[in-house]
Formats: C-alpha cells, sequence, structure tokens
C-alpha cells in the first residue's frame, strides 16, 4: 500500500505540565495510571487524583502501586487491594492475598499482583497463587507479552510463561548477574548487568544466556552501556 504525502495531514498535540502534589516532591515510589478519563498518582504519602484545577487528595495511606484493569484502576496500598471508582472501595479478594502487596502488573485480561508473601494472577473471575515465588518486590508485562519477569525480594529474578497448559518457571538468576530484565516485543527479553544492555538468546536446546545488545541498528555497533533503566515497549 501506497501512501501519498499529500494525504498525511499533521497533528499537533498539546501537552499540558502539572506540578506533582507536594506531599509526593522527590518521592521515587510514585505509580501513575489513566482509565476512563481519571488519572491517579500515589507514593509514600497517599493517593491523589488529578481534577481541572490540579491534584486532590483522595487519603494519605502510602500507595505500593497502580493499575489499569478492566474498566476500573486499581489501588495498591498497605491495607490490601481498592478499586477506584470516585471513590475508593476494597476488592474482595484482598482477604485472600497473604502479605502486603508490593506490585501490580496487567497482561490483557490478567491481573498480576506481587506481595511480601508470593505471587498471585487473578483472571476470569479467579484467583491462583505460585507456590515457587515467595516474596515478589516487582513485576514486568505487558499486553501481548509471552512473559511475566518477577524480580523478588531477595533479589531473585525468575520468569512465568504459559505454555498452553500450565506455567512454566525460569530462574533467570542462574543464566548470569543480572541486575534488571524486562520483557520485550517478539517474546524476547532484555536486561541489564553492570550499566550493559543485554537481550536474553538460546544457547541450545533447553539452555539459554546473554549477549550484548547495542542501541544503533549498525552491524558494527557495540553493546550500549552506561544503562540506569530499563522498561518494556511493546512495539
Amino acid at each position: 500500500q501506497i501512501v501519498r504525502p499529500t494525504l498525511v495531514d499533521t497533528v499537533s498535540l498539546g501537552l499540558i505540565e502539572e506540578a506533582l502534589p507536594a506531599a509526593l516532591t522527590n518521592d521515587a515510589s510514585i505509580s501513575v495510571a489513566y482509565n476512563n478519563q481519571v488519572t491517579l498518582v500515589g507514593g509514600a504519602r497517599g493517593l491523589f487524583e488529578l481534577t481541572s484545577t490540579g491534584f486532590a487528595a483522595i487519603n494519605t495511606d502510602a500507595v505500593t502501586a497502580i493499575v489499569a484493569y478492566a474498566d476500573s484502576l486499581v489501588v495498591a496500598n498497605a491495607s490490601g487491594l481498592y478499586i477506584y471508582d470516585s471513590g475508593l472501595s476494597k476488592s474482595p479478594i484482598t482477604d485472600s492475598l497473604t502479605g502486603t502487596i508490593n506490585a501490580l502488573a496487567v497482561r490483557g485480561d490478567e491481573l498480576w499482583i506481587g506481595t511480601t508473601a508470593g505471587l498471585y494472577l487473578f483472571t476470569n473471575d479467579q484467583l491462583s497463587s505460585f507456590d515457587s515465588t515467595m516474596a515478589a518486590k516487582s513485576l514486568a508485562t505487558f499486553t501481548g507479552s509471552s512473559d511475566i519477569v518477577v524480580t523478588t525480594v531477595a533479589g531473585q529474578l525468575e520468569a512465568y510463561r504459559h505454555d498452553g497448559t500450565n506455567w512454566i518457571r525460569r530462574d533467570l538468576s542462574t543464566e548470569g548477574a543480572l541486575d534488571a530484565v524486562v520483557p520485550a516485543a517478539g517474546g524476547r527479553m532484555v536486561g541489564t548487568s553492570g550499566g550493559t544492555l543485554l537481550t536474553r538468546v538460546s544457547i541450545e536446546a533447553g539452555k539459554a544466556g546473554w549477549q550484548g545488545q547495542a542501541i544503533d541498528s549498525a552491524p558494527e555497533a557495540e553493546a550500549a552501556t552506561g544503562v540506569q533503566a530499563i522498561a518494556s515497549d511493546p512495539t
């Protein structure tokens, strides 16, 4: 298909800058999520909603995670899991969770919940747990991803992938001295080690390793170094 330049319109998107609530200034644990015209921001000193006049405080409970799930915004704090719809209401699955919620992630219709006591998956109105994960600190996945990457409280890295029948767990920490790992498009995974960008590759049947990944697409480009943080890009 050929698109003529004369048929392409230029669109300018206006950006509005909003200062964070004073209570969240210099907070390194901020979570932000948007759904159905509602934007929530949360951190160690509370939960706030962005309104036409700025941020309005909802409560002062420390927020550990916020995600957009289905038609709602899901908020995690020390008291459990909450659904936000013009106000917070406690999720009925809170009583089935053990430990304090550290992380939330969404993959399609799956809500993943990481707590100080384990890993949980809520989907199709069913909650299941993964006994092999003892304590989850952070989660990384996205809609369309093949993997859910878990960083445990102890710093261990592991990934879960469904083989059509069961969830298969892989201990990524045994594959190298990795600092961070996130899933990428096309079933890939990228990570860092000592500031060097890496990509996961198959070595032989059933075995995998990590090799340097360049940012530049030139064939002779070397692996990127000085990397401070990575995040998933579904594209």
